[in-house]
């Protein structure tokens, strides 16, 4: 999973995104989540009304087929 805020100053984004697409590439399952406007450490950012936390735990549990 990748949550990336876009006005990260110190990851960039463009580095989340790379990621992303080597991802991609290699087939690996994941989810990318851009945080729009968020810096370092966003943790309290919600998408689409969940919680990092609560997108992070939905993955694993998705991941690990439990």
């Amino acid at each position: 999973m990748i949550n990336h805020g876009t006005a990260d100053p110190t990851g960039e984004f463009f580095n989340a995104e790379d990621l992303r697409d080597q991802y991609i590439l290699t087939g690996v399952p994941y989810e990318f989540y851009p945080l729009e406007g968020k810096g370092h450490g966003p943790w309290n950012s919600t998408v689409n009304g969940k919680t990092i936390s609560e997108l992070s735990f939905d993955f694993v549990v998705a991941q690990q087929e439990l």
